[in-house]
């Protein structure tokens, strides 16, 4: 492995990171967001505890990632992987779209999530492991990208513990937000507001992964709570967030 080749392979987890980003926050609105049962929320204590693991695990787990692996691509004076991956490679599943999940999808939840953690996990592993033979790497470099290589080699824990809460399959009345299309004009802008959320913030993150850039992560991090609160909204009406490709 090469160094080009290793910061191609950052900027590939990169765009996995953000996808399953997404895969966590639209798990979280099946679930039924942070609401209240009378509201749309979890009516049992398992729903609300595995939406609040995916919701943790997407803001302190994955988040903070997509921001290092940016910034590590940043320093080395490539640019910055904002894009989402639109599918991942499994040996044992093929070719895995990572689409937001739809209503079929979500009746499959646990296999879904650990097929698509099982292979971001390889990814990393493989990284990991083809460092190790790497030539023409500074070894500051080389020990920066193992740290991240060995790091992220976490989101089968993650499907597994996802599995512990909900149970496989998942009882039905624990998905409480399973619906993609609006009924009506007013759903309609309730979704486009998702979408307009999503945009905006991937936007903000554009102005901070920059080289030597001054811009901080207040506006980052506003333009997140916007699209979580737009979210919340969606999850009460019983929709999942759009999340279009940017």
């Amino acid at each position: 492995m090469t160094q080009d080749d290793a910061f191609n392979e950052i900027a590939t987890l990169a765009s996995l990171e953000h996808a399953f980003i997404v895969e966590c926050l639209s798990v979280q609105c099946a679930l039924g967001h942070d609401l209240e049962a009378d509201e749309g929320g979890a009516s049992n204590p398992q729903g609300r505890e595995a939406a609040d693991l995916v919701a943790m695990f997407a803001v302190n787990t994955l988040m903070s990632r997509f921001r290092r692996l940016n910034f590590t691509l940043v320093d080395a004076e490539h640019p910055a992987q904002l894009d989402r991956a639109v599918s991942v490679e499994s040996d044992s599943h093929g070719t895995i779209s990572l689409d937001p999940p739809s209503a079929a999808d979500l009746e499959r939840l646990v296999g879904r999530e650990h097929a698509i953690a099982s292979a971001i996990d390889a990814r990393y592993s493989s990284l990991h492991a083809a460092l190790a033979s790497a030539t023409g790497i500074d070894p500051e470099v080389l020990d920066g990208l193992n740290a991240l290589a060995q790091d992220g080699a976490d989101h089968v824990a993650f499907a597994d513990r996802l599995r512990d809460k909900l149970g496989d399959p998942v009882p039905p009345d624990v998905l409480r937000a399973t619906r993609r299309q609006a009924d009506g004009s007013f759903e309609q802008h309730l979704l486009d507001l998702s979408d307009r959320s999503y945009r905006l913030v991937i936007a903000q993150l554009r102005g901070q992964f920059v080289k030597d850039s001054f811009v901080g992560q207040d506006r980052a991090v506003d333009a997140m709570f916007i699209l979580d609160d737009s979210n919340r909204v969606l999850a009460q009406s019983g929709l999942l967030p759009p999340f279009s490709p940017v």
